[in-house]
């Protein structure tokens, strides 16, 4: 089905899964099984995945994504998280990433796409500390 086999997930997600999906009119389900629909097809289309290896590589430059996404724009939220999921950020708090790798342009260029760049701030860190350890 061309899962990723390391995900371990259950009947019952799978199932609900699925039917999320076919009420949202992305699959529908005929005799033959499963199809993707048109819109299901065109949302597929705008996803800009970036494969493991092509992530840029970790810089020493502490990066901090720090969002507050108004609730009518939940979607996009959602989405905004997967892609730091994706480019191996952690949480630190629900609307605040950490990460050790810059964003890659494709990512930037959505945020603006998304009309997102109000809600969210990067920030970068080249030396961090506390007040104990200044001089």
């Amino acid at each position: 089905m061309g899962l990723d086999k390391t995900y371990k997930f259950s009947k019952q997600t799978f199932h609900s899964v699925l039917w999320r999906l076919q009420k949202q009119k992305l699959v529908e389900r005929d005799i033959k099984g499963w199809n993707i629909t048109e819109l299901g097809r065109k949302l597929v289309g705008k996803v800009k995945y970036t494969p493991q290896a092509a992530l840029p590589k970790e810089d020493g430059i502490i990066r901090l994504v720090i969002f507050d996404i108004p609730e009518y724009e939940r979607k996009k939220r959602v989405w905004l998280r997967l892609e730091l999921i994706a480019h191996r950020f952690k949480i630190l708090q629900k609307s605040v990433w950490i990460g050790y790798r810059p964003l890659p342009q494709e990512l930037l260029e959505s945020l603006e796409d998304l009309s997102l760049q109000k809600f969210v701030h990067i920030i970068s860190i080249e030396h961090s500390g506390t007040l104990e350890n200044a001089d």
